[in-house]
């Protein structure tokens, strides 16, 4: 009798949520440099996304006065971004688009580079199993 093929969808994030546990237990100051930036890009990417996407929303779609105010008080308590609602709206989005978003990405490239170079110096770096123990 055949048994079904597992599944693959979701067993990515559990083997890198193993290797995510390991590294904090081995104690490792590369592995452990490594997972915080790995966590840093992924918080910037989100939040640019999110970013992109809300402003997308809210300019493109049919939105109340009140919403479109929540979403400006969202943005200064969640992001620190504060539109000036005395101007344009889309006059702001194109303000937040291009300097707001700017500056999450200007923090995000040394992130990317500090990334590259961590796996870069791990893979030139051979394992010695028995120097390991």
């Amino acid at each position: 009798m055949l048994k079904p093929k597992p599944s693959e969808k979701g067993l990515e994030e559990v083997f890198i949520s193993i290797y995510d546990e390991f590294f904090l237990k081995s104690d490792n100051p590369e592995a452990n440099e490594y997972l915080k930036v790995t966590k840093e890009i992924a918080y910037l990417e989100y939040k640019i996304a999110v970013l992109k996407q809300s402003l997308y929303f809210y300019y493109h779609n049919t939105t109340t006065e009140k919403m479109r105010l929540d979403f400006i008080e969202a943005l200064k308590e969640g992001y620190d971004i504060i539109i000036n609602t005395e101007l344009p709206f889309i006059d702001e989005v194109h303000r937040v688009l291009t300097i707001e978003i700017g500056i999450l990405e200007n923090d995000l490239n040394p992130l990317k580079s500090h990334y590259d170079s961590l796996i870069k110096n791990s893979k030139s770096k051979n394992f010695d199993y028995y120097e390991s123990i």
